[in-house]
């Protein structure tokens, strides 16, 4: 099994923080970007390098079938050692050193499994807000079981669907031991690039209220099942992805989606459904057909979001709003797949979605205790905006549209740029102006690369890695070169003395440990020019000192 890079350094970064902190790490991967392989190299490992057990939890049937199928598939030495807990599958294996199981049908029987050593659970995001439930009555079992067992988390997105973060000191998962971005793997080509456009006849959501983190269902399905604006929004989606071959659809509810499938049809198109009751059966023949490419537009509500893997999917369709930034990004993370004659994914939003939440490699969440009552945001506080010429939805801080060249009117900047901080581009790396960022939160790490001149073999060039996180899953950094000489040790001491009243560090290990200590102002925001492939950091704006907690948090970082 080969992993690509950023697997495995997730896979070491899990095995580093086993080893350094005893509280739970969650790994985050994009759609599509590979968390089982992740999770089959941990499996590996534990089994044959540690004599040890592994149990895998998923939701519903169709994870569980797919995580063994993927497991078989990357570890073939493994396939005699993986059993199946399911009461959906009418499989209770319980001996294997390797049990891929569905939370509902072991939560009650730990005692069945016997010691497990590790516990991942895929699609982490799905864990219950307050932490109790299946999960944690399980895992207080295990662990009178066995006191060491350890729990791993994975998912794409580490905020839940109706609520905020899923890692804090007093939840299941405790924090984030490793993320790639989604730019960073569409730039790497692991990724299919997504192309955004709003609908031409969009309902006003503003006036939508929210309850238990998501829109009153009611006053969505009176907004969007209308006959105007369903009939208007197909005509447009079948114009629109004329030569796409896979289109998901996503309504709001079953009676939405019977009211789309009945004009698509009328519109002598190939058409299918797939809602909550419907059967075993009959999903599996309706989801092969779309995946072999037989069906054109699958309409669901809520039914393919986590895990449904295709493709061949070139097209996702949002006939629905929602308040739910993770939602959001599983609804378009559908089309995420790379597939053969597939040079991108259009995304259709007729809900206001991507102007609510920003553009999806840089999705806002918000805490719970500031959500708003209802839907509407200011034209300040959107971090997105659409084209008033072609109606792409591009990131808040382009100054023209990257599809059309349509210019935007101009802004007027915060001279202190310490307030609102506008979002990264959305999956382009197009001309656009310097962006200002506040920043959330700053790492500092050696760095050691390994020079290949073919001159020289075994050269290598050490520097700091000063981490800067300007938003969710999105980072920009630069490396601070304070053992090299010439022109880049001078830039070192001058990056240094802005900073801090501390002598110039002579090694990357000093410099690296006095700025976790508080030795160097914070900085609180950047600007940085992302016209090229790499962002480049123009200007800082800082501020005082870290306090001691800052410090603190630092160093157990």
């Amino acid at each position: 099994m080969e992993l690509r890079y950023y697997q495995k350094q997730a896979v070491q970064a899990v095995y580093n923080h086993l080893r350094e902190k005893e509280n739970n790490p969650c790994v985050v991967i994009p759609t599509a970007g590979g968390k089982t392989p992740v999770i089959a190299k941990i499996a590996m490992d534990v089994c044959k390098s540690w004599n040890g057990r592994t149990l895998i939890l998923s939701h519903v049937k169709e994870l569980l079938q797919q995580s063994v199928a993927h497991l078989e598939k990357l570890c073939p030495e493994l396939k005699e050692r993986i059993g199946v807990y399911s009461a959906g599958l009418k499989s209770r294996d319980t001996t294997h050193d390797v049990i891929v199981a569905g939370i509902q049908s072991i939560y009650k029987r730990a005692a069945e499994l016997g010691k497990i050593d590790i516990i991942m659970i895929d699609e982490a995001h799905l864990i219950p807000p307050d932490g109790e439930g299946m999960y944690q009555t399980f895992l207080t079992a295990m662990k009178e079981i066995n006191p060491q067992v350890r729990l791993i988390g994975l998912t794409a997105t580490p905020f839940r669907m109706k609520s905020g973060l899923i890692c804090a000191p007093e939840n299941l998962l405790n924090e984030i031991c490793y993320e790639v971005g989604v730019k960073e793997l569409m730039v790497a080509g692991y990724l299919s690039p997504l192309k955004s456009k709003a609908g031409l006849k969009k309902p006003d959501t503003d006036k939508l209220h929210i309850r238990m983190g998501e829109f009153i269902e009611q006053e969505v399905d009176e907004l969007m099942d209308t006959d105007e604006l369903v009939e208007a929004a197909c005509q447009e989606m079948v114009e629109m992805t004329t030569g796409r071959k896979s289109v998901l659809v996503f309504c709001s509810s079953v009676k939405h989606g019977q009211h789309v499938m009945e004009v698509l049809n009328g519109l002598e198109q190939s058409v299918a459904a797939v809602f909550g009751d419907t059967s075993s059966e009959a999903r599996a023949n309706i989801l092969s057909s779309f995946k072999e490419g037989a069906i054109k537009y699958l309409v669901n509500v809520n039914v393919l979001t986590t895990g449904f893997d295709a493709p061949n999917i070139d097209g996702v369709i949002l006939l629905r709003p929602t308040a739910s930034p993770g939602l959001l990004y599983q609804m378009v993370g559908r089309g995420f797949r790379i597939n053969e004659g597939k040079e991108d994914c259009l995304v259709l939003d007729y809900g206001n979605n991507i102007l609510r939440h920003g553009p999806i490699d840089a999705i806002r969440v918000r805490a719970e205790k500031k959500r708003k009552k209802k839907s509407d945001l200011s034209k300040e506080d959107a971090p997105a905006r659409e084209c008033a010429e072609c109606r792409s939805l591009v990131a808040i801080h382009y100054t023209s549209c990257p599809e059309c060249g349509h210019e935007f009117p101009r802004q007027e900047r915060s001279p202190n740029h310490s307030s609102q901080a506008s979002n990264e581009a959305v999956l382009s790396t197009d001309d656009v102006s310097s962006v200002d960022y506040e920043v959330q939160g700053i790492t500092y790490r050696s760095h050691t690369k390994h020079i290949k001149d073919g001159v020289l073999p075994g050269r290598f060039s050490r520097s700091m890695r000063v981490q800067y996180e300007i938003g969710w899953n999105t980072y920009v950094s630069e490396w601070i070169c304070f053992e090299h000489e010439g022109y880049a040790r001078k830039k070192a001491e001058g990056w240094w003395k802005v900073r801090s009243n501390e002598p110039v560090p002579s090694t990357v290990e000093e410099a690296v440990q006095l700025c976790r200590f508080g030795a160097i102002k914070k900085t609180v925001g950047i600007i940085v020019d992302e016209r090229e492939k790499y962002p480049r950091i123009l200007s800082y704006l800082f501020g005082g000192f870290p306090t001691q907690e800052e410090i603190d948090k630092q160093l157990s970082a």
